[in-house]
Formats: C-alpha cells, sequence, structure tokens
C-alpha cells in the first residue's frame, strides 16, 4: 500500500522583519524546511528585508502589521489568513506575535507554538512593564499547544517563573549554517572598507546597539586594552538606540579614532572574517546567534557568563568567559587573545567544531519539522 505525503501548511508569525535574531530564525525555518513535507508561509510586518527576501526566493508572505502586545485586529487578520491558506499550525515568535499569532490559531481552531525568543520579562524591565510581560507570557504559554525555548536558561527561568508547562515545553536549540561562515576570501577587502589597517587588531560586536548587548562596557574597557595594544580597533555592527550615546561616549574617552560605528550591515559572513576577536559583553541573552555565526567562523570569542551565551561558549576551550558588567576582566580577556596567536587560533578552532557538532541549522530546522508533525497528526486524526 503506498502512502501519499500530505502538506502541513505551516504560518510563521512574528512582529517585525528587521533584521535580528528572530527574524533569522524564521528565515531558515521558512527556507530550509523539507518542502515535500510543509508548505511555510510567514507573516509579519514589512519593515526590514525579511519579507521581500523571502517572497523572492517563492516563500508566501502576508504583510500584517501588530501594533501591541494585545492587539484584536491583528488577531483577526491572522485568522483570516489561516482560514484562507488552509494553515494547520501558526508558529509565533516573540511576545507581541505570541499574542496575535496563538490568539488567531484558537479563534480558527487549529494548532498553536510559540517559540521564545528571550522572555519578555527581562532584567531590564521595571517591577510594572515586568508584571505586565509576565501575564503576557503566561498567557501565550497557557493557550499554545507546545512551548519552544531556544536554550536551557529561557526554559528554567520560564519554570521559575511559572511560565510554562514542563509537559509542552522544550529546547530546540537555535544554529546556524556552518557552510556560510567558512573563511572568506574578502577579508582583507573588508578590512580596508572598515578602514583597518594591515596591522591592526580588529576587536568587534555584531548586535544591536543598546545597553544588553554591553558595548558600553566594551568602550569603558577600551583604554586598557589599547596601553597594551595600541594597534587595537574596537569596531560595533549594527543600529539602535545607543548609536549616539556610544559615540559621545569614544568621544569623552578620547578614543574615536579607534571606534568604528558600521551601521547595520548586511555582509556578516565577510565582517567576521575581517575581525580578529569576536567580543559579545551582554548582560543577559537567550541564543545570540551573532555568537554562533562568530564560532562558526571560527574567531576567538569573548563572552558574558550569562544564560545562552554560557550555554554555547565552554570557557577556555571554545572561547572566553567573563562576568558580566566586569570591564577590567573583559580588558584582561581581551588581551590575552590578542596577545596569544596559539590560544586564539586554537579557541577559534574548537569554536567552529562546536558549531558543527551542536549548533547546525539544520538540526534545527529537522527537530522543529518533527514537532510540527507531532503537534498536527493529532488533529487529523480526530478530524
Amino acid at each position: 500500500m503506498v502512502m501519499t505525503v500530505q502538506h502541513i501548511r505551516v504560518l510563521e508569525v512574528l512582529a517585525t522583519g528587521a533584521l535580528g535574531g528572530a527574524a533569522a530564525h524564521v528565515r531558515a525555518l521558512a527556507l530550509k524546511m523539507d518542502a515535500e513535507r510543509f508548505e511555510v508561509h510567514v507573516a509579519c510586518s514589512d519593515e526590514g528585508p525579511l519579507l521581500p527576501d523571502l517572497a523572492a526566493a517563492g516563500v508566501a508572505v502576508h504583510p500584517i502589521s501588530i501594533a501591541s502586545r494585545f492587539d484584536p485586529r491583528a488577531i483577526a487578520h491572522l485568522a483570516r489568513i489561516v482560514r484562507r491558506t488552509g494553515i494547520e499550525i501558526v508558529h509565533a515568535h516573540g511576545t507581541r506575535a505570541g499574542l496575535a499569532g496563538v490568539g488567531a490559531a484558537r479563534v480558527a481552531r487549529v494548532a498553536s507554538l510559540y517559540t521564545v525568543h528571550g522572555w519578555a520579562c527581562h532584567p531590564s524591565a521595571g517591577p510594572l512593564v515586568s508584571r505586565m510581560a509576565r501575564i503576557a507570557e503566561r498567557q501565550i504559554t497557557h493557550l499554545a499547544d507546545a512551548v519552544i525555548c531556544v536554550s536551557h536558561g529561557d526554559l528554567s527561568e520560564g519554570f521559575r517563573q511559572s511560565l510554562v508547562n514542563p509537559a509542552r515545553s522544550r529546547v530546540i536549540a537555535d544554529g546556524v549554517d556552518p557552510a556560510i561562515f567558512d573563511a572568506s576570501s574578502r577579508r582583507e577587502e573588508k578590512r580596508r572598507e572598515l578602514g583597518l589597517g594591515p596591522s591592526s587588531k580588529a576587536i568587534g560586536v555584531i548586535g544591536r546597539l543598546t545597553r544588553q548587548k554591553g558595548q558600553r562596557l566594551l568602550l569603558a574597557a577600551a583604554p586598557g586594552i589599547l596601553a597594551r595594544h595600541p594597534e587595537a580597533i574596537v569596531v560595533l555592527v549594527g543600529a539602535g538606540e545607543d548609536d549616539g550615546v556610544l559615540a559621545a561616549q569614544a568621544a569623552r574617552l578620547g578614543i574615536s579614532d579607534k571606534v568604528v560605528l558600521a551601521g547595520l550591515r548586511r555582509d556578516i559572513p565577510d565582517v567576521m572574517a575581517a575581525l580578529d576577536v569576536f567580543v559579545l559583553p551582554s548582560y543577559w541573552e537567550a541564543m545570540p546567534l551573532a555568537l554562533l555565526e562568530a564560532m562558526a567562523s571560527a574567531k576567538p570569542v569573548i563572552a558574558t557568563t550569562v544564560h545562552g551565551s554560557a550555554e554555547v561558549v565552554i570557557d577556555n576551550e571554545t572561547g572566553l568567559l567573563v562576568p558580566p558588567g566586569d570591564a577590567p576582566a573583559l580588558a584582561a580577556a581581551i588581551c590575552r587573545v590578542l596577545g596569544d596567536r596559539t590560544l586564539a587560533t586554537r579557541l577559534g578552532q574548537a569554536a567552529r567544531m562546536e558549531i558543527r557538532q551542536r549548533f547546525d541549522v539544520h538540526e534545527t530546522v529537522q527537530a522543529v519539522g518533527s514537532l510540527y508533525e507531532a503537534l498536527v497528526a493529532g488533529r487529523r486524526v480526530r478530524a
């Protein structure tokens, strides 16, 4: 007897298509999911490059605005998309998309899945904001058929704050495509483009320019680094509310000529190739995509001992870990790597191997696909 394979139609929902970890995750699901088993649709705002890029690749896209954490119009819009296209599972990413997507799935009576890309009730939120965010997260996780956390730290935090049901929650770690980050042949060209000289030692951070990511801490550590390594250059890639703050801080420290504010970039593999050390001095993380990308690029990495980062980096084996908020420790770790080429090479090669073994995006996509099948199978049997 020949079994016929039915496609599972999935709607990926996120609030914004701007560059970031959640958008990269959705891009991977849309482009790498087995087309013989799944038909993937994506709904999000038309902000950023995600929707046009996916549309150009032949993915079904649905521009939608999710104006707030509770947006009845977005729920109704998504429910119409679900019914019109025959979607069987709504997969929401992030709090705003979670409330709208899981709500629409309930209205349309289809399966729902929520991926936590870091809880909204994070350490920077004040008491009132944190309380409201916790209520929103609990509502989503209560209504969703299943919850994915991209790190064990997030799952543990979900348990601690009673945000998740252990029976319906699991970890599926984020990942990257190692092949994209093999050594780029454009290293020297990209270094010249960034204003780096032949003897410059580039210390890079890639991520949103915001307090969370710790760029201010790196600049605070920079004078101590430059005292020992005057050839060092700090390269900050990204955009955000700290753009002007960081420029002013560099000027105040008298190191503006040693800081490159490179802005948003879409040539990240080439930028990674141009760096000598990658640093992520974050105060909190879920699963930092840029750290995975740097490790896949065989860069020596220095990160902080926060959830997410500490799950990826094995201290003194695949990178170095320092306490968050500790500028002297950060400076010492960076100087250690800049001053020891053998150590830098060893850490970088071990990091690349770790990504290939534990954080390959193809494994992530396969695990999510298996969950899709499990969620939909029961509904098809009952139908």
